[in-house]
């Protein structure tokens, strides 16, 4: 889906949109975010001192929601910012 101009901003500048997501879905950003979040879940429950497979079936649904939704829109706004670097012109050397 070609965007007819830039994205959209970021909700309370954290949170993801759908519009990047979108994009998003047919590049390798989604497999990196899906990796990041699995290592954060990981990194979280060893930081904490708490096994994965210790918490109940509605630790993991709440876990789930709020972390994804955070993780997401971190992870977007990297991507932003790495995106915008990027696509700066550069000035002749």
């Amino acid at each position: 889906m070609p965007l007819k101009g830039p994205l959209p901003p970021q909700r309370f500048g954290f949170l993801p949109t759908q519009e990047f997501w979108e994009l998003a879905m047919y590049t390798p950003l989604l497999s990196l975010s899906c990796v990041g979040y699995i290592c954060l879940i990981s990194a979280l429950a060893h930081l904490v001192g708490v096994s994965v497979t210790a918490f109940t079936w509605w630790h993991h649904v709440l876990l789930a929601c709020a972390l994804s939704e955070v993780w997401s829109g971190i992870f977007e706004l990297g991507c932003r910012r790495v995106l915008r670097r990027l696509s700066r012109p550069r000035l002749p050397a």
